[in-house]
């Protein structure tokens, strides 16, 4: 087999550093082809290679080898990464990631088995909404009110995101045939499905976009083609939503990523009152305990509603 190249994230300081740090190479490369002949995504292959990154780091710094992996060894790892400055959920999935390299590495014959077990593994990180306010949203609306094709795709997608609160999976799901049943069931994490419900707004919006996509490409999408297209003309992909909330980031004055817009649809559904049940169904959540913490925070908005506009300030 050909000698794969040396990884850059793992640097190497002296020759027999660099022969430990060519077999890691050589273990991390196969795994991510393993990855991609189960066809995962680019960003997924990407991230897991980052991940795992803090893992080799580990094993170089400690001189331990795939063949020689102690459980306890494992056990010491995650410990030194809740020493570190990560975040919660950051470690949670460098964790989970070893964890599935690791079983991996197993099947293959190269480590023992059972390293890391699920119950070694940090708890997740309990959710921490953090959504747009009312003015956020409108400055981002108002900037991405334009002529172009561009502006009205990037301006009905952030209604898409705003109404259903959908990830971003979901919504590169969608077809053109949303325009006119106002509904689209999609794939949704965990595999199961999801039914997302569009506004004559929402739809009215994409309409405008589908528009002036035809007038200024001559492009018309088929029904069941991909909804939204990129600038070169192809399905937009998860990179290219990305590349929408970076471009939204000035406006909003500060980091904008798709699960912002959809802690903004929760909690403002909460907020206006809609009940639990009905925005759990909406959004896709399995547990009700997730959407406790969207509505401790609309009960917090509606306490500093109550103290702003009460009667006693009109008594001095």
């Amino acid at each position: 087999m050909r000698r794969p190249p040396r990884n850059p994230l793992f640097p190497a300081s002296t020759d027999n550093a660099g022969h430990k740090t060519r077999v890691w190479d050589s273990w991390i490369d196969q795994y991510l082809h393993s990855l991609k002949a189960r066809q995962c995504s680019p960003s997924h292959i990407v991230s897991a290679r980052y991940r795992l990154a803090h893992f080799v780091r580990y094993c170089l710094d400690n001189s331990l080898q795939v063949d020689t992996l102690q459980r306890s060894d494992c056990i010491a790892f995650l410990a030194s990464l809740q020493d570190s400055t990560l975040a919660q959920w950051t470690i949670r999935g460098i964790a989970v990631q070893t964890r599935q390299f690791l079983r991996w590495l197993a099947e293959e014959g190269a480590c023992a088995d059972d390293l890391l077990r699920s119950r070694d593994l940090p708890r997740p990180a309990l959710p921490d909404p953090q959504p747009l306010t009312v003015e956020q949203v409108r400055a981002i609306l108002a900037a991405l009110d334009g002529p172009s094709w561009i502006d009205r795709r990037d301006y009905a997608i952030v209604l898409v995101l705003l109404e259903t609160g959908c990830r971003r999976g979901e919504l590169l799901q969608l077809t053109a045939s949303v325009v006119d049943s106002g509904r689209a069931t999609v794939t949704a994490k965990g595999g199961g499905t999801l039914t997302l419900h569009l506004s004559s707004r929402t739809r009215r919006a994409i309409r405008q976009y589908l528009r002036a996509l035809r007038e200024q490409t001559g492009i018309r999408p088929g029904t069941e083609g991909a909804l939204w297209l990129s600038a070169k003309r192809s399905a937009l992909t998860r990179e290219g939503v990305l590349k929408l909330f970076r471009r939204l980031q000035p406006v909003a004055g500060e980091r904008v990523w798709c699960h912002r817009f959809r802690a903004t649809c929760i909690s403002w559904r909460l907020g206006d009152g809609a009940d639990s049940e009905l925005v759990r169904e909406l959004v896709g959540h399995r547990s009700h305990d997730v959407i406790r913490h969207y509505l401790k925070y609309s009960e917090s908005d509606k306490r500093k509603l109550l103290e702003d506009t009460s009667p006693l300030k009109r008594l001095g």
